[in-house]
């Protein structure tokens, strides 16, 4: 595991990259709570380090084992047969050399060999390897050619075909993985409240960031520029925009919300779709959300406990389950999750998505209505849930969301789900459910 030496105050930008891809691919941390641990760790770095820090992580996870192919197909060596700490540094130099611009092949490898320099575990030998191997598979003459060929053909695709079979068609299982090889479009929620939304968009023009109005989700603007975070905080208001997707924000007017209504927000979590609908709806709806993470600023009633067994006192007129899930449709988002997804893990989320749809639907009032979100569109975290989940509670049906959109219409199946696949990089699953 890579640690850095506590000695150096100032450390390489690729010694922190492949302190963080540590965390996170070998020690199966949170990628955003290392970035944000390291990064907010060394105080030192600009604003342009953090961003190229973080392009490194993320190119680095987008296409790991793209540049694994590489390493072993040029060394002629297994990758298993290579210490991890230094296949990820070959893998942030490849990320660098690669799919970073502006960088001089000799800049990527020196900086990448006194990065790796800073860990306690390198030694003389180790850091002849990895000057070794990075020059033997810069210099190698096919190496574009073998990155764009193993983004097709890969032991990672082999091992989704194998375990996404029974879930999603071939075809799917190849479009989604191709979306972790590309960059999410940032989405941000307009609050009008504070600043018009065609406002917002003549403020970001005119800082030279290009933008369009969402074409499925009002109060949506999409960012067609990459901007980092800090910049928009800089050009509109901080209380006039949230980041959220497009496809998240979507739940909030499926629900065909009404003044007075009970709304019961479950797996709430940073309750951002509460945010959302309180910015819609400011003091006409009664809220309640559940959680099983403490919330120390909640929005609304807070009920803090497990959503598979928790016991309410009253039913509502609407109920939002965001269920826990594989997050396969975020791809684009978080390309780590293809190194983790399986056929085991795929059936856990399913059981636990069932619990607590069955626990929670009896909360739904008469001529109430649920609906059931993933950000994923495997069988089992989606129809078949449904399906079980009709056939046991019989006084619920599937009906059909009201939708304005065209776009959002031919994602409409015919057992009246909203099965949303590759749309703008981005995969959703949504069923609206009413009680009989």
């Amino acid at each position: 595991m890579i640690i850095l030496h506590p000695m150096n105050e100032l450390h390489n930008t690729r010694s922190i990259a492949l302190s963080i891809l540590a965390d996170i691919l070998i020690k199966n941390h949170s990628r955003d709570e290392s970035l944000k641990r390291y990064l907010s760790t060394e105080k030192h770095l600009s604003e342009q380090d953090r961003a190229f820090i973080f392009n490194i992580v993320m190119n680095t996870l987008r296409y790991k084992e793209v540049f694994d192919e590489i390493t072993e197909k040029i060394l002629n060596r297994p990758i298993q047969h290579i210490n991890k700490d230094i296949l990820l540094a070959i893998d942030i130099a490849l990320a660098q050399t690669l799919t970073l611009d502006n960088i001089p092949l000799y800049a990527s490898v020196f900086e990448t060999i006194e990065g790796y320099k800073e860990s306690k575990n390198r030694n003389s030998r180790s850091i002849g390897f990895l000057n070794y191997a990075l020059r033997r598979i810069t210099q190698n003459s096919s190496i574009d050619e073998l990155f764009a060929q193993y983004q097709n053909q890969n032991r990672l695709i082999q091992k989704l075909q194998n375990h996404l079979c029974d879930e999603l068609s071939e075809k799917e299982i190849i479009g989604i993985y191709k979306t972790s090889f590309q960059r999410p479009r940032t989405a941000i929620r307009i609050n009008n409240k504070v600043i018009d939304t065609n406002d917002a968009l003549k403020e970001l023009h005119n800082n030279g960031i290009s933008a369009r109005s969402s074409e499925i989700v009002a109060n949506a603007i999409i960012l067609e520029t990459d901007t980092p975070f800090a910049r928009l905080y800089e050009i509109l208001p901080a209380e006039g925009f949230t980041f959220q997707s497009e496809l998240s924000q979507l739940a909030a007017y499926l629900l065909s919300l009404k003044k007075g209504y009970s709304l019961l927000d479950v797996c709430s979590g940073n309750q951002i779709k509460v945010g959302q609908i309180k910015e819609l709806f400011p003091e006409d709806l009664e809220i309640t959300s559940i959680d099983i993470k403490k919330n120390h600023r909640p929005i609304g009633r807070y009920i803090q406990a497990d959503a598979r067994n928790i016991r309410l006192d009253m039913q509502f007129d609407r109920i939002l389950l965001d269920a826990p899930c594989s997050g396969l449709g975020t791809l684009a988002y978080n390309p780590e999750i293809k190194f983790r997804i399986n056929r085991e893990s795929i059936i856990r989320h399913s059981k636990i998505q069932y619990q607590i749809l069955s626990n929670i639907g009896k909360y739904t009032k008469q001529g109430g209505r649920l609906l059931y979100s993933v950000c994923t569109i495997t069988g089992s975290e989606t129809e078949k849930n449904i399906m079980k989940f009709l056939e046991e509670n019989r006084e619920f049906e599937i009906i059909n969301p009201v939708m304005n959109s065209s776009i959002l219409r031919q994602y409409l199946t015919q057992e009246g789900f909203l099965r949303i696949f590759d749309y703008n990089n981005n995969s959703f699953f949504y069923a609206l459910l009413e009680r009989r």
